[in-house]
This record gives structure tokens, C-alpha cells and sequence, in this order.
């Protein structure tokens, strides 16, 4: 506030000024701009969507039979079990997929609980035979930077997750399939 007075007097005081020097034979025109800069410190609210997943832990839910059993690192994926977050392991799968397509949602929580990045990824449709391509992506490895808590959802047909974990989560999910 007193910024904004201060540019206000001087602003004024180089208006009279200019006012006071008189008038010539050719009319000048000044025009006299004073521009403010005000800065905004927003608090943001960090919104804990994965509140039902242990700190350094990953989640996967298998909606769906796939008809492939899927790995976290070097331990067999067991549906809803929380497994320890490693940062060289990453979500792979040994067999066959017989599902016609397959559908993942990522959501990462990465930093540390007091200062963290919530990160939503939506995969629908994924066709059976590009899924290891999918999965072995550098850009979808590198959503796992950093990271502390992690829920993956897998299914087929429609996209689908385990609903009520957490009511933000639900509604944010929405935002993305719908």
C-alpha cells in the first residue's frame, strides 16, 4: 500500500513539473504512465488424493483379468497389496495380455508429504499387443521420479479404478475419462 502511494506522489510530482515548464510555440504532448506491479502470494493447498497409500509405497489394483500376471521390479504385482516404492523398479508383466485392450491410471505423489506434486496420467485403450511398448516408455518411467506414493489402476473396456478410496480422488478421475 505504501508502494502504490509512493508511485502515486511521484507520478503526480512529475505531472505538475512537467505542467510548470511552460508552454512553447509547438504544442507537446507528455503523457506520463505509471505502471504497478503488485505481487500475489497465493497459498495453494496441497490435496493428499492418495491418503490411502503408505508413505514409500505403491498400490496396483487389477480390475480386470488381463489374462498377464503383472510385476513391480522384481515381485509379482498382488491386487491392492502395497509394495515398497524402489526407484529402479518400474510396472512390467510376464505372459500373454488376452484382453483386446487394457486401460492404466497413474497418480503420483512425488517430493515428501510436506511438499509434494500430485501427477494423474489416463491411458484408455491401450491395444494388447503395444502394452509392453506403453509400459516401457521413458516418459511414463519418469512419472515415477521422485516419488512417494503411487496407485495404479488396471482394467479393460470401460476405464475403471476402486472407487471410495478417497472422494477427491473419485471426482478427479472423473475429470479425466469424462
Amino acid at each position: 500500500m505504501k508502494f502504490k502511494k509512493l508511485l502515486f506522489i511521484l507520478g503526480a510530482a512529475l505531472t505538475f513539473s512537467l505542467a510548470s515548464c511552460g508552454s512553447n510555440a509547438t504544442s507537446e504532448t507528455s503523457l506520463t504512465t505509471t505502471t504497478t506491479t503488485t505481487q500475489s502470494t497465493e497459498q495453494i493447498t496441497q490435496v493428499d488424493y492418495l491418503s490411502f497409500v503408505g508413505q514409500n509405497k505403491i498400490r496396483v489394483d487389477i480390475l480386470d483379468n488381463v489374462g498377464a500376471n503383472f510385476n513391480y521390479g522384481n515381485a509379482a504385482v498382488v491386487s491392492t497389496n502395497q509394495m515398497d516404492i524402489n526407484s529402479n523398479s518400474y510396472l512390467a508383466f510376464s505372459g500373454t495380455i488376452t484382453a483386446d485392450s487394457v486401460n492404466f491410471i497413474f497418480i503420483v505423489e512425488s517430493g515428501n508429504s510436506n511438499n509434494f506434486q500430485s501427477t494423474f496420467s489416463v491411458h484408455g485403450g491401450i491395444d494388447n499387443e503395444y502394452v509392453e511398448t506403453f509400459l516401457s516408455r521413458a516418459s511414463l518411467k519418469s512419472l515415477f521420479n521422485n516419488a512417494y506414493k503411487v496407485y495404479i489402476a488396471i482394467s479393460t473396456g470401460e476405464v475403471k479404478w476402486t472407487k471410495n478410496l478417497n472422494a477427491q480422488l473419485d471426482a478427479k478421475i472423473r475429470t479425466y475419462i469424462i
